[in-house]
């Protein structure tokens, strides 16, 4: 059986900073606090960024910063490869500020990873994932941009939020067995955003594989291997290798 595996999310945390994600910004209470803040924000090591955290948590205990810290910190673990903590750390943010669509989109195309077949378990970690995919393209209606943001440049942006959303659909349904859902889903995540990697065109090849289409999954995976990444080219020259050998006859 073809594997469909763990794929990066898209670049988007680049860009996010753009995003006004709390209702209410927040506010440092002393001087102490906003360094403290400030150093895990110029933090680009990602352990580091972990253990500042930690510190900053039993030291600030109440801060308005810790859904934001929680943010920093799931991005970190997602540096590191750790889900497990990743998806941990995504959902301390949201007990925090549920209308965080940086936490949604994260764990809406995590968590999907870790359904390996049809059990109740992976149906409810599906069903959670689903849930916070849809919540996340409610939310980024109402999503404000940061002062002096181009129109255009947001436009975009929350073009490539959608394009996520639907990318986690398409991910959910491909592991509940229901492809042709999975292709919608994947067709609408690279209508959203033009500039869709060579990884969601690897979901989408994939998909229409197992929905019985074998002319368009060549399509989706020669782009696949057009745009990369390595691992992703490699991936995708596997599939079309596997595809050739199956429409020339036999010797």
């Amino acid at each position: 059986m073809l594997a469909f595996r763990t794929l990066s999310l898209p670049c988007l945390q680049a860009q996010l900073d753009m995003v006004v994600f709390e209702r209410h910004p927040p506010q440092a209470r002393s001087r102490e606090e906003l360094n403290a803040v400030l150093d895990i924000v110029q933090t680009t090591d990602a352990r580091k960024i972990v253990s500042l955290c930690t510190a900053f948590r039993k030291q600030f205990p109440t801060s308005e910063f810790l859904g934001q810290l929680y943010r920093m910190e799931m991005h970190a673990y997602g540096t590191l490869n750790d889900a497990h903590k990743m998806i941990e750390a995504g959902q301390k943010a949201l007990e925090l500020n549920s209308h965080d669509v940086d936490a949604l989109l994260t764990l809406a195309n995590t968590i999907p990873n870790g359904a390996h077949n049809l059990s109740a378990e992976s149906t409810a970690l599906l069903d959670r994932a689903e849930g916070y995919a849809r919540q996340a393209l409610e939310e980024i209606d109402g999503l404000k941009a940061t002062r002096g943001v181009p129109l255009d440049k947001w436009r975009k942006l929350t073009a490539r939020m959608r394009s996520s959303a639907q990318e986690a659909l398409g991910f959910i349904a491909f592991k509940r067995g229901r492809y042709a859902d999975s292709v919608a889903e994947l067709e609408k995540s690279i209508r959203f955003n033009p500039e869709a990697s060579g990884a969601v065109f690897f979901r989408l090849g994939v998909a229409y594989l197992y929905d019985g289409k074998p002319l368009k999954a060549q399509v989706a995976l020669e782009r696949s291997s057009q745009l990369g990444p390595e691992l992703i080219r490699t991936k995708a020259q596997e599939q079309l290798a596997k595809l050739e050998k199956q429409r020339s006859p036999s010797k």
